[in-house]
């Protein structure tokens, strides 16, 4: 976890039932993709084949390849964000990038995050 503050986060989401933790079941699948992937990544994918995720949050960009050729459905933190300014429940991204940035270390290239922000007025 990058800090404190982030880990209570997560712990109040966990607590709240909004997140569940699980152990992938497939560790050969899951060691097979840390050959080309972070270990976390990995896990996540071999995971969300396991339990055939409805999707799979995942931002870098050779996980998300990997993940749409075992035939999941990606969405990362921008496309989040994207789709809940549309719905009204966030007033900016770009606030919202800022507040990860600063509280999680959320890195994203500055060209994307142009990209983003134009799309979405901003």
């Amino acid at each position: 976890m990058p800090n404190l503050e982030a880990r209570s986060l997560v712990e109040q989401v966990l607590q709240a039932g909004w997140l569940r933790c699980r152990s992938v079941g497939n560790q050969h699948l899951a060691a097979a993709l840390a050959n080309e992937l972070d270990k976390g990544e990995a896990e996540a994918i071999a995971l969300a084949t396991e339990i055939q995720a409805d999707v799979l949050l995942i931002d870098e960009r050779e996980g998300r390849s990997f993940a749409r050729q075992a035939g999941l459905r990606v969405r990362g933190v921008l496309g989040i964000l994207i789709r809940a300014k549309a719905k009204a429940e966030i007033v900016s991204v770009k606030a919202e990038i800022e507040a990860l940035r600063s509280r999680a270390g959320f890195f994203v290239a500055p060209s994307l995050e142009a990209e983003v922000l134009r799309n979405v007025g901003e």
